[in-house]
């Protein structure tokens, strides 16, 4: 029985040194913080942030970093990264940047995140992200530019617009289509072609305006497209019309804009008299 308790002592002692040796020593707890974007996209850049904290008691010194990333991420930045010392409780936030490669699938792309203290034994840590293909979809927009002649009821006019592309795909093969409820578009399809990033185009559809109230009223544009993997997409926009009464078209101020054609034709008149009628009747005396 003397024995089993020694031998149980012994074994006690020396868990409690090591617990001691733990506890006292340096000791880094390492976590993937974060990724942006999320998820990593097929052809973009991407910034990665991890995590290291001292956990241990003591300090850590000459710390060494090193991230090893795999396809289809490459590292843009230092792969290796240093710290003279980490304090107790203390952590660091270290940032690595990637390009992710074009032809990158779908699924999780895997690194190794490895580190040492003080020129000692290495640890691995594995670390993975999701990674999705570019979606190369598009952001078709229509802005409104005018209406020409000015909109009114019952009347002909043509509408035109600025159609942009506010995203990072191409779109192939667009076509614009429109509807309203003030009238008749007697074209109503429109071929536009391909609009690559940032690119704008314009379009005209001639609407036969109804007898409708004078007001504002929508116009519906409709995108059909393709993405680079030939997939077919639709999106669509508003723009609104104004529609004014024929009383607004007509001139501000009519009847003075009379007045003064007449007092500018007696002016003409005045003038003419003066400078060749008359010098004319002196020569003939």
């Amino acid at each position: 029985m003397k024995n089993i308790a020694a031998i149980l002592f012994l074994l006690l002692a020396g868990l409690s040194a090591a617990v001691s040796i733990t506890v006292t020593g340096p000791l880094l707890k390492t976590d993937l913080a974060k990724y942006d974007p999320y998820p990593a996209e097929s052809g973009k850049f991407l910034t990665l942030w991890i995590t290291a904290q001292n956990i241990g008691g003591n300090v850590a010194e000459n710390v060494e970093f090193t991230l090893k990333p795999e396809y289809p991420l490459r590292l843009i930045n230092e792969e290796n990264k240093s710290y003279s010392s980490i304090r107790a409780g203390n952590d660091v936030l270290l940032e690595y940047r990637f390009i992710v490669d074009e032809d990158a699938p779908d699924g999780l792309a895997n690194m190794d995140f490895r580190y040492s203290i003080n020129g000692g034994g290495v640890f691995v840590k594995k670390f993975n992200i999701t990674v999705e293909k570019q979606k190369n979809q598009s952001d078709l927009r229509a802005l409104f530019v005018e209406t020409d002649p000015i909109a009114s009821p019952g009347s002909k006019t043509s509408l035109s617009i600025d159609v942009a592309n506010a995203a990072s795909g191409t779109a192939y093969y667009v076509i614009a289509r429109a509807e309203t409820p003030a009238g008749k578009i007697t074209r109503d399809k429109i071929y536009i072609g391909n609009l690559e990033p940032d690119d704008f185009d314009s379009v005209d559809f001639d609407i036969e305006l109804g007898n409708v109230a004078p007001g504002t009223y929508p116009v519906n544009i409709i995108f059909e497209y393709k993405d680079k993997d030939d997939n077919v997409h639709a999106a669509n926009d508003t723009v609104y019309m104004k529609v004014v009464s024929a009383d607004e078209l007509k001139p501000a101020g009519d009847g003075g804009s009379s007045l003064f054609l007449y007092a500018m034709y007696l002016t003409i008149a005045g003038t003419l008299i003066k400078f060749v009628v008359l010098p004319l009747r002196r020569r003939k005396k």
